[in-house]
């Protein structure tokens, strides 16, 4: 993904998914950063199909690169987020400006990923649960756990007295998409 090629493909051998996001390029070549996110977003997706990663790769959770995304055209969440810093990126996104973000939606009371981009000081949210890109401040049922960004992992606090937010167990048996640990 670092040298922007994680979405490329030779003439003729482009997966439809591959090709339907090479058009998005070409019409946001000239837009402005919220417009690329937007466009991104939306054709992210409406082009993957959502499919958990027990049904896809047998197993609880894998992080998908996005060329295996693309050439499934299916994943869950995390692999959404991936595909988007991906296409971002390859589009002139800083790598810096974006991190996967593992959260718990305390409203849907699941585990689930997005991309977080930063942008004039201002985090905006790339879902794949919405087609609208909104800013983290919109979205306070969505309590974030751990982050990945520019290569190092982040894990985020909350204060909220004695209110639990998530189960106490280790980071690394979330599963995000799935809801539940394994």
């Amino acid at each position: 993904m670092t040298d922007g090629t994680a979405i490329n493909c030779s003439a003729g051998t482009c997966s439809e998914a591959a090709a339907t996001i090479k058009v998005a390029f070409t019409k946001i070549s000239q837009s402005s950063i919220r417009d690329k996110l937007n466009a991104i977003n939306v054709t992210v997706n409406h082009t993957i199909r959502y499919s958990r990663d027990i049904d896809t790769y047998k197993v609880a959770d894998y992080w998908a690169t996005p060329a295996e995304t693309l050439a499934r055209q299916q994943g869950d969440c995390e692999d959404f987020a991936i595909l988007k810093m991906a296409a971002l990126h390859a589009d002139g996104v800083d790598l810096k400006e974006m991190s996967i973000v593992v959260l718990f939606d305390q409203k849907r009371h699941f585990y689930h990923a997005v991309l977080s981009v930063a942008v004039n000081g201002n985090r905006f949210i790339l879902d794949n649960m919405r087609d609208e890109v909104l800013p983290d401040t919109k979205l306070p049922d969505y309590v974030p756990l751990y982050s990945i960004a520019d290569g190092k992992g982040y894990l985020h606090g909350t204060r909220t007295g004695a209110k639990q937010v998530a189960s106490a167990m280790p980071l690394e048996k979330v599963a995000p998409g799935e809801g539940v640990a394994f």
